[in-house]
């Protein structure tokens, strides 16, 4: 009988590899983890102060109503459609005064004609 014979091959386990899929992600978390310890300062710019400024701009422009926006029409073919059409809006406040408005721009513009 020769030596290899005589000696069983029993299969060795290796340890667990790491290379599997989560190794990358837990060598950047490590990384990033290191640099937070060696850099305080920088948890105050990561977390602290985007809170701060929402916070901030929240309480600044808080209970603020919307602009409102004046529309003028120019005289021409479709103006009373666009002026109906923008009256018909269902987001739009009309003033007592539109329609005069309009209507004084109208005389204006036609005793320019004349």
């Amino acid at each position: 009988m020769s030596l290899a014979q005589a000696t069983p091959v029993t299969p060795t386990r290796h340890p667990a590899r790491r290379n599997g899929r989560w190794s990358a992600f837990t060598h950047l978390v490590m990384v990033r983890m290191k640099e937070l310890k060696r850099e305080p300062e920088v948890v105050f710019w990561v977390y602290g102060f985007p809170l701060l400024l929402a916070l901030g701009l929240g309480i600044a422009f808080r209970n603020k109503p919307a602009d409102a926006t004046s529309v003028a029409v120019v005289e021409g073919p479709e103006a009373q459609e666009v002026v109906s059409l923008i009256a018909r809006s269902p987001h739009v406040a009309l003033g007592g005064t539109f329609g005069q408005h309009l209507s004084l721009r109208q005389h204006s513009a036609s005793s320019r004609q004349t």
